[in-house]
C-alpha cells in the first residue's frame, strides 16, 4: 500500500525536477510522402521535418514541413508547412491530445492552406500502443469544390466558388516483437469532405468518402529508424470517381495513380 503511494509521489517529485521545456525533432527521408493515403510528392521520394517545444504543464507548439510536389503542391508550392498548437494531459488511464492545426503551401495558391481541430486518445493495454482520433476541419474555402472534374480545373473554368468541411477518424496499434528492435504498427483512417476538386485542384477527401489504411514494421537503432510500410486507400484507379478528377488527381509525369497501394520506406532520425 504504501509503495502505491508513494510511486506517484516520487513520479510527482520527478516531474518538478524535469526542465520546464523541452524540443524535439525528427527529419526523415521517404519514398513517396503519403498523407491520408494519398501521395503529396506525385509518387516520388521526398523529406520531412518537424520540430516540438513542449511545456511540462501539457502545452505545445510545433512546425512540420514535407517536400512536396503535384497533387500535393496546392498551385505550385514545393513545401507543405504544418503549425501546432495544442495540449497534453493524462486522463482516463492514458493520455489525450488537444489543438489545432494550420497546413499552408509555402508559394502556393493561398487559398488551399486550410485549418483544423483535432483531438486524439492514447494509451497502452498489455503489449499494445493504441491511439484514436478525429480531425475536423471547419467549412472553408480550401476545401470548398470548385471543380467538377479534372479537366475543368485544368481548363481553369470553376464550376462554382465554395467552402466546404472536411472529416477525418482514425485509429493506430502498434507493438514492440521481445528482444529485438523491431516495431509492428497499423492504422487506418476514413475522410468525408467534397467529392470535387478545390480552388488548387486538390481535396482532403478526393471522392468524398473513402478509406486509407498503412501496415508496418520500424526497425530502431539509437536515433536512427528504418521503416517499411504498405500504404494504401480503396479509391479505384480505373473508377469512373478517380477517372472524373483525373489529370489533376494523378501523377504530373504519366497521370499514373497517387492513391493505389504501395510501399514506402523511410529512414528517419529523431533528436
Amino acid at each position: 500500500m504504501f509503495a502505491a503511494l508513494a510511486a506517484p509521489a516520487a513520479a510527482q517529485a520527478a516531474g518538478d525536477r524535469a526542465p520546464a521545456f523541452r524540443v524535439a525533432g525528427s527529419v526523415a527521408l521517404v519514398s513517396d510522402y503519403r498523407r491520408r493515403g494519398v501521395s503529396w510528392s506525385d509518387a516520388e521520394p521526398a523529406v520531412t521535418a518537424d520540430l516540438e517545444l513542449a511545456h511540462r504543464g501539457g502545452a505545445h507548439v510545433g512546425i512540420a514541413a514535407a517536400s512536396v510536389r503535384g497533387w500535393g503542391s496546392a498551385g505550385g508550392s514545393d513545401v507543405a508547412l504544418d503549425f501546432v498548437v495544442g495540449w497534453r494531459v493524462a486522463a482516463l488511464g492514458g493520455d489525450i491530445d488537444a489543438g489545432g492545426r494550420w497546413t499552408a503551401f509555402s508559394g502556393g495558391l493561398r487559398d488551399s492552406d486550410y485549418g483544423e481541430l483535432y483531438g486524439r486518445y492514447s494509451g497502452t493495454i498489455g503489449p499494445l500502443y493504441l491511439r484514436a482520433g478525429v480531425a475536423w476541419a471547419p467549412k472553408q474555402t480550401a476545401l470548398g469544390r470548385w471543380f467538377d472534374s479534372g479537366a475543368d480545373f485544368v481548363a481553369g473554368t470553376p464550376q462554382r466558388r465554395g467552402g466546404g468541411d472536411n472529416l477525418y477518424l482514425e485509429a493506430d496499434a502498434s507493438a514492440f516483437i521481445p528482444g529485438t528492435p523491431v516495431t509492428l504498427h497499423g492504422h487506418i483512417g476514413h475522410s468525408r469532405g467534397n467529392a470535387g476538386l478545390g480552388p488548387a485542384g486538390t481535396s482532403l477527401a478526393p471522392t468524398g468518402r473513402n478509406w486509407d489504411w498503412r501496415i508496418g514494421a520500424d526497425v530502431v537503432a539509437g536515433p536512427i529508424t528504418f521503416g517499411l510500410a504498405w500504404v494504401a486507400t480503396d479509391i479505384d484507379p480505373a473508377g469512373a470517381a478517380a477517372r472524373r478528377l483525373l489529370p489533376a488527381f494523378g501523377r504530373t509525369r504519366d497521370g499514373g495513380p497517387i492513391a493505389g497501394g504501395t510501399a514506402v520506406f523511410s529512414l528517419s532520425a529523431a533528436f
